[in-house]
């Protein structure tokens, strides 16, 4: 829209209802009214844009962040400390340039890409175990590492010294 016609929007149109455009050519006289209609301005940007009293670019991974909506969601980003990355569910994958799901218990890893949320990690045949094998064990049902029931057997051995010190009803016969 020229300046031209965005001061007349202004000047003219902005407080009627309709205007009437009269004219004549020749042997002919012509009279147009348009009507006026108001409605609320929606700003727009164009794709890979968001409004905020301008048009700006959805933050990219590793990029400055208010809200989760400012960040590229063809990225599946979220915005967690104010910079636009993965959610704890998913890793960066420079390969795909976004975030994709965590890898679960016996696939192929490497770095940062297993399930943190159910206690794996990345070991040194890059492969998801759980965090210390130790104490923990993979449960197909729960889709999880589970603590190890640990079993104390208390054994305890009494002397013949120390059975004689027992009160005698407490005695065996001889």
């Amino acid at each position: 829209m020229s300046l031209e016609s965005k001061n007349f929007v202004r000047q003219v149109l902005a407080d009627r209802e309709s205007y009437i455009l009269e004219g004549h050519s020749k042997d002919h006289f012509y009279q147009f009214e348009y009507k006026v209609q108001k409605s609320k301005a929606t700003c727009q940007c164009e794709e890979n844009k968001y409004y905020t009293k301008k048009c700006v670019d959805y933050s990219k991974y590793g990029e400055k962040c208010g809200l989760t909506w400012h960040c590229d969601q063809s990225q599946v980003l979220s915005c967690k400390s104010s910079i636009c990355g993965c959610s704890d569910t998913k890793f960066w994958s420079s390969d795909n340039n976004k975030c994709v799901d965590r890898v679960s218990h016996g696939q192929s890893c490497k770095g940062d890409q297993c399930r943190i949320n159910v206690n794996l990690h990345c070991s040194s045949s890059r492969s998801c175990e759980c965090t210390d094998n130790n104490l923990y064990y993979w449960s197909e049902t729960s889709a999880a590492c589970v603590p190890k029931k640990r079993y104390i057997i208390i054994i305890i051995i009494i002397t013949e010294a120390e059975a004689d010190r027992r009160p005698l009803a407490q005695r065996p016969v001889k």
